[in-house]
């Protein structure tokens, strides 16, 4: 994985373990749906807002719905900052 990558994923898991109270989502799979992680729509806007403040970017609303794992997020929000 790309520094750049690995950067994005750090503070997209920092925040997930700040918003739901879980330290284990530092080290939970990437891949594991976030329904699993017990991560809701909710939460999945929350995460949205956090990444647009500390990447200032600007998601598209329909993002959110795309928001499925670690991963997943990771390679959308990579997207943005190309």
């Amino acid at each position: 994985m790309g520094e750049h990558l690995s950067k994005i994923e750090t503070e997209l898991r920092k925040s997930l373990a700040y918003l739901t109270g879980d330290d284990n989502l530092m080290t939970a799979d990437a891949n594991v749906p976030f329904r699993e992680l017990g991560i809701d729509s909710m939460m999945a806007i929350e995460i949205m807002a956090a990444m647009e403040k500390k990447f200032n970017i600007e998601l598209q609303e329909t993002d959110v719905v795309k928001f499925k794992s670690i991963k997943n997020t990771v390679a959308i929000l990579a997207g943005y900052l190309k």
